[in-house]
């Protein structure tokens, strides 16, 4: 089984919020879940849910982010 990618816009309707805003996890520096192919930059699924879920826990980048 792979790995599901996700597209910014894939990201943004996924955790439905605004391509400005899933830019801004993208962006994250302690977001690790990206892989760059040439200009294009796709959003690793499985990584997205587990940095949800901990900045979720820990109550930190949405408060400072969005």
């Amino acid at each position: 089984m792979g790995e599901e990618y996700l597209t910014r816009k894939e990201v943004a309707e996924y955790l439905k919020i605004g391509l400005n805003s899933a830019d801004r996890i993208i962006r994250n520096k302690s977001f690790k879940g990206k892989i760059k192919i040439g200009r294009r930059i796709l959003v690793i699924k499985s990584d997205l849910d587990n940095f949800i879920k901990q900045q979720t826990e820990n109550n930190t980048f949405f408060n400072n982010a969005l």
